[in-house]
């Protein structure tokens, strides 16, 4: 059931997460326009380069140039070094990603797909990791992916809430299902279950392949 209250209590709990987890980590930066970030900011070489890499299934991170970024990515416990993640899918020949974003200053979004130009097109640092060897294994996490398209994003970040994921809840449960077992698990901050960034790909049977700190592009 949806209705005002309900609205406006979910936009007012994912502000006070958001508002918690600010205070104990970073201070916000300045949000810079959309529209420049997305100019000129993917060299077609270092998609190019990438094509040749990726398959379906694989797991991709960020950084992004958001209002939110900085704080994201320091939820991360080990490696404070992306804030965003998304699964790549094949169709007609070209790479997507999967993702659930949300607006910055509201919360509300959903899961989309979008090419893998206009996901890196924001970003300042990537890397791409793999599970497993199995083909079969990869064309499930992509296919699981896919069946989240459109539902809400989960401004609450309740992983427990499966109709409304956020980005690395999304990428979580797309790996477990899809190998049977709880390769990705979430991390406790403050007391609050969350899955961070590098809780997605320092389990084992995830491994790099594609990371821009080796490659010196994008």
């Amino acid at each position: 059931m949806v209705n005002g209250k309900f609205t406006c209590r979910r936009r007012s709990s994912w502000l006070l997460l958001l508002t918690l987890i600010v205070m104990f980590f970073l201070p916000l930066q300045t949000a810079t326009d959309e529209l420049d970030r997305l100019k000129g900011n993917m060299p077609g070489g270092c998609i190019e380069s990438l094509a040749g890499i990726l398959d379906e299934g694989d797991i991709i991170f960020r950084y992004g140039n958001g209002v939110w970024s900085p704080v994201f990515r320091n939820v991360s416990l080990t490696e404070k070094r992306f804030s965003h993640a998304g699964v790549i899918i094949v169709e007609k020949g070209r790479f997507w990603v999967v993702h659930a974003s949300a607006h910055e200053m509201n919360g509300v979004g959903y899961v989309s797909k979008v090419s893998l130009e206009q996901f890196l097109a924001v970003s300042s640092d990537y890397a791409v990791y793999r599970f497993g060897k199995e083909k079969n294994v990869r064309w499930r996490i992509a296919e699981n992916a896919k069946s989240y398209i459109g539902r809400p994003f989960d401004s609450s970040f309740n992983i427990a809430d499966r109709n409304r994921v956020y980005c690395t809840e999304l990428v979580m449960h797309s790996v477990n299902d899809a190998v049977g077992y709880n390769a990705i698990s979430p991390t406790v901050v403050n007391g609050v279950s969350l899955v961070a960034p590098d809780d997605c790909y320092e389990g084992r049977g995830f491994f790099a392949v594609a990371d821009k700190r080796l490659s010196g592009k994008l």
